[in-house]
């Protein structure tokens, strides 16, 4: 059977005879595969490469071409057939019969991935293969390495030449581009000052060590010599960086030098990290001389200790006790005033430090050595440590501590005079609102008389001592007062932990801030149960009393007065009837003055007991103590009603009967007032204000601080027990207003 050839394949373009010219003029062997793997074009460096006629590969599949047992073979698809750029190394047939090693590579592809227009026309759907010499490709790849390695490197590389006119730059490695940010076209050829412009055009080769570095690197140049700098450069978009530049020359043959290697790196970071450590050296520094400690560094020297630095204040204290050199650096502590004894108390705590893994405190006393009881000495807690972790460098801290302890010690004695008080004393914090005001302190007072053990009451509120005999009323007029930030007075009853009642008398006062904040509230308390069991039963004997003669006074002697006036008017017609005109007009004089007498019985029965004696109210009975003492004391004395409510029960409206005579009576006969006003006003759902004004000479001021006398306390007492407070204080214009308010409910039992 005759030998048969492959048909010439169908390949023709444009431009065919040039790219064949073209492709002949390659060292490489230039292939086009198509779809199936044939090969359509074979260029004629396929001779040099593998020594075989560009005819014996025409038209044959590729893969013919390929050792059998390469792994090109056995791929589920054929290389060719991915995407560009792409490179393999394959056995192929070579022109004696054997197999030669080559690299196959595709063709280039544009910045975008895509093939170039003019490559895609020549193959159209195929592939454009390169083959290459595997020893030339190694050399090949042995310069790409290098310039991949070239362009790799953290660094900033320059290559100038320095054979052309400014030592223009000719090589730059990828690194610059990017961290400058410039094309290659814009640098090459350029000379690296450009770096040294700024984003307004104007260099930046003056100031802050920068011109000294441009000169260090001209110098270099100039003389073909080596330098490092650090200088201040900047990127494409203005923004600056700084640059250690180190240049070293390449010589020839000859030692002529022809180019300056530049390696630069980015040590923004490093400079601006120095910079903030400068400026926070700067900040300690100022610390160190400004602070009110004494500060410094003492060095461990031939059993002795040396001044190495000392703060503003710790040259201070040694000027005081007469050292006058110009530097302390280097000076023994007796140099600059220590004493002996003081300067081996340092020695032995700096040998402590030393032999230690953390710093020693310790105490002494200024002048160095004096009692610490002494007038005008200052007490001083001193650190010792390691200066840096090192020796023999030692760093002390000394502080006057002469104020904090004494502040101290006060804090002491009032703490132990609180707790050892004969008072209960309680302080909260200033939370009103449930579920404060939450304790913080009782005395032993105060676990005395309630029965609660500390840590029973810490954290609790003083709620747990109120029971449902507590009044109400009086809570919430102390939490009104306590809202408005103000001390207040009160009682009321509290309960004992094993349930008994008492009745408890307190003041309260805030605790304020620097700011003014109320931050704290403290109470002072007493167990008032005896004293106002015998001032109640001392005040319902006398009621009782009063009572008595009031109703003796109204139903005894007011009887048999008014029979006697009866019986005067029946002798008075009788003697008239009889002529005996004289006589009767007697009688009728003896008559006048026994109802004079019974009218003033009947006033004095009022003013004993007002209330009930006649049946018509707290009103009535103020309307007429102001009409009987504008008889009786010749003032003008006047009542006003605001709004109208009954006061109850009984008990009640007494006791502001009660407070009113006694603050009419004061005003008339202390006071000398000629005019008194008594009000009543009534508020709807808010309670009662009973009020006294008077236009006298006042109060002075040292009898409302002592508590005025024996009639103010019986009026604050009658005040308490109507669940009110009194309030005495002087008018503006002159005069004293003394006024009870009670809220709207009695006293009684009461939810706390």
């Amino acid at each position: 059977m005759p030998e048969t050839t492959p048909p010439e394949p169908d390949f023709h373009f444009d431009g065919q005879d040039a790219f064949e010219a073209l492709s002949a003029a390659l060292a490489d062997a230039v292939l086009i595969v198509d779809a199936g793997g044939a090969v359509r074009y074979v260029g004629p460096g396929l001779v040099d490469v593998l020594g075989l006629d560009p005819d014996e590969a025409l038209g044959r599949p590729f893969l013919d071409l390929v050792h059998p047992d390469d792994a090109v073979q056995h791929e589920g698809r054929p290389f060719w057939a991915a995407p560009p750029p792409f490179e393999r190394e394959v056995r192929m047939r070579n022109g004696r019969g054997g197999w030669a090693w080559v690299r196959v590579q595709s063709s280039r592809i544009r910045p975008d991935g895509a093939v170039p227009e003019a490559v895609a026309r020549v193959v159209g759907d195929g592939t454009l293969l390169f083959l290459r010499d595997r020893f030339e490709g190694t050399v090949r790849d042995a310069s790409d390495l290098i310039q991949r390695a070239f362009d790799a490197v953290n660094n900033l590389v320059v290559v100038a030449d320095a054979r052309l006119p400014d030592t223009p730059l000719v090589v730059v490695n990828q690194n610059f581009l990017e961290t400058t940010g410039y094309e290659r076209h814009e640098v090459v050829g350029q000379n690296c000052r450009f770096l040294q412009t700024r984003a307004d055009g104007t260099r930046d080769d003056d100031d802050d060590g920068q011109a000294e570095a441009l000169d260090k690197v001209r110098t270099a140049v100039g003389r073909g010599g080596s330098t490092d700098v650090v200088l201040r450069n900047y990127r494409k978009d203005g923004t600056l960086f700084y640059n250690r530049l180190y240049i070293s020359p390449v010589r020839d043959a000859a030692g002529e030098v022809t180019h300056f290697v530049g390696v630069q790196n980015d040590v923004t970071g490093e400079v601006e990290q120095a910079e903030a450590a400068g400026v926070h050296r700067g900040l300690l520094a100022s610390f160190f001389d400004s602070a009110p400690f004494l500060m410094g560094v003492v060095e461990l020297v031939d059993g002795g200790l040396q001044l190495r630095a000392a703060n503003t204040a710790a040259v201070g204290l040694f000027q005081s006790e007469g050292a006058t050199f110009d530097t302390f650096e280097g000076r023994a502590l007796t140099e600059v005033g220590f004493t002996e004894e003081e300067a081996g108390i340092w020695f032995d705590h700096v040998r402590e430090a030393a032999a230690s893994v953390g710093p020693v405190h310790f105490d002494t006393t200024f002048p160095w050595g004096s009692d610490p009881e002494g007038k005008g000495v200052r007490a001083l807690a001193v650190v010792v440590n390691r200066a840096d972790g090192r020796e023999p460098l030692f760093s002390y801290v000394a502080e006057d501590v002469t104020e904090i302890r004494r502040t101290s010690r006060e804090r002491r004695l009032l703490a132990a005079a609180i707790e050892s008080a004969a008072e209960s004393i309680l302080v909260t914090d200033a939370t009103l609102d449930a579920p404060g005001p939450h304790i913080l302190y009782a005395n032993a007072a105060h676990r005395r008389i309630f029965g609660y053990d500390l840590d029973e009451v810490i954290g609790q509120s003083p709620r747990m001592f109120q029971g449902p005999a507590t009044d109400r009323a009086v809570l919430d007029r102390i939490r009104r007062r306590l809202k408005a930030g103000e001390p207040v007075q009160a009682e009321t009853v509290n309960y004992r932990q094993d349930g008994t009642p008492f009745v408890l008398e307190w003041e309260i006062a805030p605790v304020r801030d620097e700011g003014g904040q109320i931050v704290q509230w403290v109470g002072t308390q007493r167990d008032v149960t005896e004293r106002r069991n015998l001032e109640r039963e001392i005040l319902e004997v006398a009621s009782n009393e009063q009572e008595r003669i009031a109703q003796d006074l109204h139903d005894g002697l007011g009887q048999v007065l008014t029979g006697a006036t009866f019986k005067l008017q029946t002798l008075q017609n009788a003697l008239r009837r009889g002529g005996n005109d004289a006589l009767a007009a007697d009688a009728e004089r003896a008559q006048e003055m026994i109802e004079q007498a019974l009218g003033q019985a009947r006033a004095v029965a009022r003013g004993l007991f007002p209330i009930d004696v006649e049946s018509d109210g707290l009103e009535a009975a103020l309307r007429r103590l102001a009409e009987d003492a504008s008889e009786a004391f010749g003032v003008d004395c006047r009542f006003v009603s605001v709004g109208s409510a009954q006061v109850e029960p009984r008990e009640r409206a007494g006791h502001l009967y009660r407070i009113a005579q006694e603050a009419l009576a004061n005003a008339a006969r202390h006071g000398r007032a000629s005019a008194v006003t008594i009000t009543l006003a009534h508020e709807d759902g808010a309670g009662v204000t009973l009020t006294v004004e008077d236009d006298g000479v006042g109060i002075a001021d040292g009898a409302l601080e002592r508590g005025g006398g024996l009639g103010m306390r019986t009026m604050a007492y009658r005040a308490r027990r109507v669940g009110g407070a009194l309030d005495v204080r002087a008018l503006d214009d002159g005069g004293t207003a003394v006024s009870v308010r009670l809220e709207s409910a009695p006293p009684g039992p009461s939810a706390a």
